[in-house]
């Protein structure tokens, strides 16, 4: 009798535990914005003490802020659903060499590369991560890669060098170039 009783003591704890399980997992939702600045070729007559410096624009959105660790299968679907607006972060807790590997996402996504300062080191545009031949290396050690929607980067002239503010991110000291 008290086998029994324990046969289904721990039935009934290891079906809570499955259950519980299978909870859906909620990611911190968050805004970043992206500050990108004009890049253009100085002419003549913009090299000209009155020369108004030029404006940069920045691009808010919505994010959901995820650990390193959900690069798992069964998280990443979500980038499948992008929208103009809307991207997903994986952050990593220390800056780390880390590729953009292949995942099993069929919808062109950008994927920004981005230091510990908050600075994007580059973009890998409209890459479908199902089909790609091999690992994407950053030229340094990244915080996090930020997913977009496929295109968004070209057509909001978002470009290497910009800036991402999230409290994720140190801010870079002022340096004039």
């Amino acid at each position: 009798m008290r086998f029994l009783i324990s046969f289904f003591i721990l039935l009934l704890c290891s079906s809570l535990a499955l259950a519980q399980s299978r909870q859906p997992i909620i990611f911190q939702k968050d805004s970043l914005t992206i500050t990108s600045y004009p890049r253009a070729e100085k002419s003549e007559e913009q090299e000209g003490e009155n020369a108004a410096p030029p404006t940069p624009t920045e691009h808010v959105f919505s994010v959901e802020v995820r650990p390193e660790n959900a690069m798992r299968l069964e998280w990443i679907h979500t980038l499948n659903t992008l929208d103009n607006n809307r991207g997903v972060m994986i952050a990593f807790e220390t800056p780390m060499q880390i590729p953009l590997m292949p995942l099993e996402v069929y919808k062109p996504v950008d994927v920004l590369f981005i230091d510990n300062d908050g600075k994007i080191l580059q973009i890998a545009p409209s890459v479908v991560l199902g089909e790609l031949q091999q690992d994407i290396y950053a030229k340094k050690p990244i915080r996090a890669f930020l997913y977009l929607q496929g295109g968004i980067s070209e057509s909001l002239n978002i470009k290497p060098r910009d800036e991402v503010d999230h409290p994720l991110f140190n801010s870079a000291p002022v340096v004039l170039e």
